[in-house]
C-alpha cells in the first residue's frame, strides 16, 4: 500500500482493475526513465503541469497529467536531456478514456515493456508504438488504443466526413476545403481541433498514418 492515496487508487486501477481514479476525464499519461533524476524532473514536471501522479513500474515512470499548455513533450524532454548531459527516455502517450478498464491499460503498458524498437528510442509517441503493435498483433493493444484515441471522433459524423475527404485529397488541405465546400482556416481549424481530441496530428504524415491504421482496425 502507498502512503499517497491517490497513488494507491491508481495501482488499484492498473492492477486490481479498481475504477478509473481521476476526477477530470481528460488526463494523458507517458512513459520516462532517468535512472537517477526522477525527483527532479518530476518537480519539473509539476512546476509546468500543475498537477501530476506518478507511479514507478520497473524503471519507468509512468505520469498522469493534464496538458492544459499543450507543450510538446518531446520537446521538453529533449530539453530535459540536453541539461543533464544524457538520453533520458520518453514515450507520450494519449488521453484516457475513464468508460477503459485498468486491465486494457496494463496489456498496453506490457506491449510496451515488451517492445524494444519503440521502448529503446529517446522519444516515441502513440503512433510509432502502433507501427510496431500492428506487426507484433496484439489485437488487445489496438482494440485500446482505438478506443481511447478515436472515441470522440468516430462518433462525429462530421468529424468522420472531414477525415475521410482529407485522406482520399492527399492530405491537402485546399483540395479538401474545395470537396467540401468549406473555407480553408475553417476546415484547418477543424484538423487543429481533432487532433487536440486524438492526441495525434492529422497534418503529420506519420500521425495520419497511424490514425488510418485505427480506423480500418476491427475489433
Amino acid at each position: 500500500y502507498y502512503n499517497n492515496k491517490m497513488e494507491e487508487k491508481i495501482h488499484q486501477y492498473i492492477f486490481d482493475n479498481g475504477v478509473y481514479p481521476f476526477k477530470n476525464k481528460k488526463y494523458q499519461f507517458m512513459f520516462y526513465k532517468s535512472n537517477s533524476e526522477d525527483e527532479y524532473i518530476n518537480g519539473l514536471l509539476k512546476d509546468i503541469f500543475g498537477s501530476i501522479e506518478v507511479l514507478k513500474h520497473y524503471n519507468w515512470n509512468i505520469v498522469f497529467f493534464q496538458n492544459k499548455v499543450e507543450l510538446s513533450i518531446e520537446e521538453l524532454f529533449r530539453t530535459i536531456s540536453f541539461d543533464f548531459g544524457k538520453v533520458i527516455c520518453v514515450h507520450e502517450g494519449f488521453n484516457l478514456n475513464p468508460e477503459t478498464s485498468g486491465v486494457e491499460f496494463l496489456k498496453y503498458i506490457k506491449a510496451f515493456l515488451n517492445t524494444k524498437e519503440t521502448n529503446e528510442l529517446e522519444f516515441s509517441d502513440s503512433a510509432s508504438f502502433l507501427y510496431e503493435v500492428s506487426k507484433k498483433e496484439f489485437p488487445d493493444v489496438a482494440l485500446f488504443m482505438k478506443k481511447n484515441i478515436l472515441n470522440n471522433i468516430i462518433q462525429d459524423e462530421v468529424c468522420m466526413k472531414v477525415i475521410e475527404a482529407f485522406f482520399i485529397n492527399n492530405l491537402n488541405i485546399s483540395k479538401t476545403a474545395s470537396v467540401l465546400y468549406m473555407h480553408r482556416n475553417t476546415l484547418n481549424g477543424k484538423l487543429v481541433s481533432m487532433s487536440k481530441k486524438m492526441g495525434l496530428n492529422i497534418q503529420n504524415f506519420k500521425h495520419a498514418s497511424a490514425i488510418l491504421l485505427l480506423l480500418n482496425y476491427k475489433s
